[in-house]
C-alpha cells in the first residue's frame, strides 16, 4: 500500500515529539496535513513530501551532489506510488544515488543529530548540516 497522509501525518508527530522547537516552523505543513490532499504525490504543488538518508560510518556522513541544484546534500528524493514507508523510500533513493547494497543499511528512524564537533560537517556549515540531520529518516551501514 502506498504512503499515505496518514503515514506522513504520523512521522512528523513522532518527529515533532523529538524535535520540539521545530513545531513553529513546521505549522504550516502541519495545518495542510490536517486538511488531507495526498502529499505523497509530486504533483501536489502546494506541499508534497520528499525523502533524505544520512549514511553515517563511524564520524563520516556520505553527501552527493545535487546535479541540478549545484549543492551538497544527503542522497534523497520523492516518494514513488510504489513506497510502502518511508524508511523504505529513504532507503531506496539512497540505493538510486549511490549503488550502496540495501541489505547492508540498517534504518534508525528519528536518529539524532551528530555532533557538530564531527569532521563530517566540513562540507557544509554548520546551520545547513544540522538541518540535513534533522530529516525524518536517517541510516546507518555497517
Amino acid at each position: 500500500m502506498a504512503i499515505s497522509d496518514a503515514d506522513i501525518s504520523s512521522a512528523l508527530s513522532a518527529y515533532l515529539g523529538l524535535y520540539p522547537d521545530e513545531a513553529a516552523p513546521l505549522s504550516e505543513p502541519v495545518q495542510l496535513l490536517s486538511q488531507g490532499g495526498d502529499f505523497s504525490s509530486r504533483r501536489n504543488f502546494r506541499m508534497h513530501v520528499t525523502v533524505g538518508a544520512l549514511l553515517v560510518r563511524g564520524d563520516k556522513i556520505l553527501l552527493v551532489e545535487h546535479l541540478s541544484y549545484g549543492i551538497v546534500l544527503q542522497p534523497g528524493g520523492h516518494l514513488e506510488p510504489t513506497d510502502t514507508t518511508l524508511i523504505d523510500a529513504a532507503v531506496r533513493e539512497l540505493t538510486e544515488e549511490t549503488d550502496v547494497d540495501p541489505g547492508r543499511v540498517f534504518p534508525r528512524p528519528n536518529h539524532r543529530p551528530l555532533s557538530t564537533s564531527s569532521t563530517a560537517w566540513s562540507r557544509l556549515d554548520r546551520t545547513k548540516m544540522n538541518r540535513i540531520t534533522t530529516t525524518l529518516t536517517s541510516a546507518t551501514a555497517s
